[in-house]
């Protein structure tokens, strides 16, 4: 028996005696399943063709997410932002695949976004997977995108933006934070939509098999772009969430909990009011918002039952409202989840083999 598959089954038992819970997906249809595919036709991209605008004065402004028809476009067809142009660094070769680090830039002023592009060895064309990383750091993802090339698939590896101490400078506070915290993941998505147009412009890739894996706040923004953009055939989210105000509100995390402080001490706003200010400025970045749309039949989550960063609730909210996919409890925290990381891994590659192949 191969190491790799020993490894998987002892894995794969210790989820069980561990108390991993595999949930089957459950689509059920509802009355309002005709209004859903309609507003699932419409141009869900249109407020990000837009600048960036002010916090509303209230929930109801500004905040209509679903407004003009696609103009015919089918799933699969671009929906361009823009044509990007990255620069790239030197091709390195490895037994499996070749990679390459690429950079362009970022819709944020004066930002550069930074990924990697892996192109399997054998005939093209190719299955693409694109990569979304942890708050900071890129072994991880690095891990994944190596283990994706080697079994045929070209991989959009993204690197890190850094941790949001960097992200939402201390002299931020209240309602200017809660702005930056909205404009960040705002520029985000645009960022990744913009690299998913100039990966299907490559000839090696198959332009209808194309997958998005994300882990932690990637999994936050890869649902989110699954949501938006029909272009993303099959999801795998790992340890993400929806509803960005409740998680602010509730997370664990050294960074996040410190800039909640910071919002709250600012005194424009009660605990109370908080909530609600903070769910109407984070609406238009909200996986909840968009999740209706994503694709269940392929889309996989997994979660960890003791998560203190990201709430299991939040996941929970989350599958909920995208049809309840099929799902995966782990029997631990956030960080501990790592533990996990070889079951995560074949479980993944199996999902996306099934979905893209």
């Amino acid at each position: 028996m191969p190491p790799s598959f020993k490894n998987v089954i002892c894995y794969s038992l210790s989820l069980l005696l561990f108390g991993c819970a595999i949930l089957p997906s459950e689509n059920v249809a509802d009355g309002g399943s005709s209004r859903k595919e309609n507003a699932c036709r419409e141009d869900r991209l249109q407020p990000f063709r837009k600048p960036l605008s002010p916090l509303p004065a209230s929930p109801e402004s500004d905040l209509h997410l679903i407004s003009q028809g696609r103009g015919g476009k089918e799933p699969g067809r671009s929906n361009r932002l823009s044509i990007i142009r990255p620069h790239f660094g030197k091709e390195r070769d490895r037994i499996a695949y070749t990679v390459r680090n690429l950079a362009y830039p970022s819709v944020e002023a004066g930002k550069e976004v930074g990924a990697y592009f892996y192109r399997p060895s054998g005939r093209p064309p190719f299955p693409a997977v694109i990569l979304l990383p942890i708050t900071n750091g890129d072994a991880i993802t690095e891990h994944f995108a190596r283990f994706f090339a080697e079994r045929r698939f070209a991989v959009l590896q993204y690197t890190t933006r850094g941790n949001f101490a960097e992200i939402i400078p201390p002299d931020q506070s209240g309602r200017a934070a809660l702005k930056r915290f909205r404009d960040y993941f705002h520029a985000y998505v645009i960022d990744v939509l913009r690299g998913i147009d100039w990966l299907e412009s490559q000839s090696i890739v198959n332009r209808s098999q194309i997958g998005l894996f994300g882990i932690s706040q990637g999994a936050i923004v890869g649902s989110l772009v699954a949501g938006l953009d029909p272009r993303i055939q099959a999801g795998v989210f790992i340890l993400g969430g929806g509803g960005l105000a409740g998680i602010l509100s509730s997370t664990e995390e050294r960074s996040l909990a410190q800039i909640r402080k910071r919002i709250l001490s600012s005194g424009e706003f009660s605990k109370e009011s908080f909530h609600q200010e903070a769910s109407a400025a984070f609406s238009p970045v909200d996986p909840l918002t968009y999740a209706g749309c994503i694709r269940s039949s392929t889309t996989l989550l997994v979660d960890a039952r003791f998560d203190r960063v990201i709430l299991p609730v939040y996941a929970e909210q989350l599958w909920k409202k995208m049809g309840k996919p099929p799902r995966i409890q782990i029997p631990a925290g956030h960080y501990t989840a790592g533990l996990f990381l070889p079951y995560i891994r074949s479980t993944a590659l199996r999902h996306f083999q099934s979905t893209l192949g």
